[in-house]
């Protein structure tokens, strides 16, 4: 786990955000705790992350969610609802992870991506919503 715990380096290009010199935990942290759900997912691309989240049907069950086209090709993800969930999740993940944050409703927060650069490990977060990212994670 990254635990920088120097003042953040925040590049605000709305809908845009890059948080580097940061501990990246703390931010998934609050936004598990705001209440948001978590899912790491194997995309790399924005763009593939936003066909991924506009093409499947996301339904969220209690220790899971489930996200696909149909009955035959559904995948799963835990439902990240506790900081010993959270923790697990995180530190199986390379520095590069992606991870889509979402509502209990399915609606579309943020697309979060980890990121180097100028030499640091961050993250750079898309919001999919203008002013989430003042309301749900407020880093300056």
């Amino acid at each position: 786990m990254n635990n920088v715990v120097t003042k953040p380096k925040v590049i605000n290009d709305s809908p845009y955000y890059k948080i580097l010199n940061y501990n990246i935990y703390n931010v998934l942290e609050k936004l598990m705790n705001a209440p948001s759900i978590l899912i790491f997912v194997d995309l790399y691309h924005e763009e593939e992350i936003e066909n991924f989240l506009r093409n499947n049907k996301i339904t969220i069950m209690n220790s899971v969610i489930q996200i696909g086209k149909n009955y035959n090709m559904m995948s799963y993800y835990p439902h990240i609802k506790i900081k010993a969930q959270l923790i697990k999740e995180y530190q199986l993940v390379n520095w590069d992870f992606s991870c889509v944050v979402i509502t209990r409703t399915a609606d579309h927060l943020f697309i979060i991506r980890g990121i180097e650069e100028e030499g640091q490990v961050g993250i750079r977060i898309k919001e999919m919503q203008l002013g989430l990212y003042a309301e749900l994670i407020n880093i300056k």
